[in-house]
């Protein structure tokens, strides 16, 4: 489902980051080519993992975590141009493969 596309709004919510999008686009989404499309959308969402596209991905990486406003947020590095990028931050999401 969709959280915001291109201003997402993050909020701290006692040991969690939340994300929704502004008022003013939420449930919407730019598809290049087709123009803005409606979509079925979600508010307050916990953020559960950075992606961080580009550089030198290793294959077998360190657990690493980015602090934003106090909270730990794993990090995951991915080359974007991989037709398996969306898959491994599935994975990541689904298997826990990035908690701590």
């Amino acid at each position: 489902m969709l959280v915001s596309d291109d201003q997402t709004i993050v909020v701290r919510s006692g040991t969690r980051l939340l994300a929704h999008a502004p008022a003013s686009i939420a449930g919407q989404i730019e598809v290049r080519g087709l123009g803005i499309i409606a979509m079925p959308y979600v508010v307050d969402i916990p953020i559960a993992l950075l992606v961080r596209l580009g550089g030198q991905v290793p294959r077998m990486p360190e657990l690493e975590a980015q602090r934003i406003a106090g909270v730990d947020i794993p990090v995951l590095l991915l080359e974007p141009r991989q037709a398996s990028a969306p898959l491994k931050v599935e994975l990541a999401l689904t298997h826990g493969i990035l908690a701590a």
